[in-house]
């Protein structure tokens, strides 16, 4: 049992609270309560559907995957291990492309598929650079989700400026945390985060 003082425990909470697995269910909760278009005619029924999807493939499939390998690896995987990482990364990957492809399939749900293709992306792109360097992954996920709801904002002309400031401070707020609790140095922090929000942002933007 780590003994924390009270600074490690709060950076603790965030950096759970901010899980890279669970953090695309937050963005499209966010999504779908944002005034865009494509949020706006769906019903209540819809966005929950949306948000079962997205769950079960960003969380539920990469975590139990985990949990499996896991339990019946006879060569005891860990997950801090870079080369082990590179497993989690692929996993990961390949959960949000399912989820991309239940998206695919829903006509009316066209517009939320570019969302989890580019947050799948990201992983092939933390997967390369985790080969050779650690990275933040969890400033990889909350950069990727400003990334991409600022450039919704802006191919939509949507003034959104106290969402996305709220953003940028729980980038800050979970950056802050993996210094705290020294799993990450600066570099590594900013570089998951510019990794993510650049990758999001030109795909959401331009295609």
């Amino acid at each position: 049992m780590e003994n924390l003082n009270l600074e490690q425990k709060i950076a603790k909470v965030i950096s759970i609270l901010f899980d890279p697995f669970i953090v695309p269910t937050w963005g499209f909760l966010l999504l779908l309560l944002s005034p865009f278009y494509f949020s706006t005619f769906l019903i209540f029924q819809a966005k929950l559907f949306i948000l079962a999807i997205v769950f079960v493939s960003t969380f539920v499939v990469p975590v139990f995957t985990m949990w499996l390998i896991k339990y019946f690896s006879h060569n005891g995987i860990n997950f801090s291990n870079r080369k082990d990482r590179l497993l989690l990364f692929l996993i990961t990957a390949v959960s949000y492309y399912i989820g991309y492809s239940f998206l695919r399939q829903m006509i009316f749900f066209s517009s939320f598929k570019i969302f989890l293709i580019s947050a799948a992306i990201t992983i092939l792109l933390l997967l390369l650079v985790s080969s050779k360097w650690k990275i933040s992954v969890q400033t990889a996920g909350i950069g990727g989700l400003t990334g991409i709801y600022l450039a919704v904002c802006f191919r939509f002309s949507l003034n959104a400026i106290f969402p996305v400031c709220i953003l940028f401070l729980i980038c800050g707020m979970i950056g802050t945390s993996r210094l705290i609790l020294k799993r990450h140095t600066p570099a590594q922090v900013y570089a998951g985060f510019f990794l993510g929000f650049i990758t999001n942002y030109a795909i959401v933007m331009y295609f």
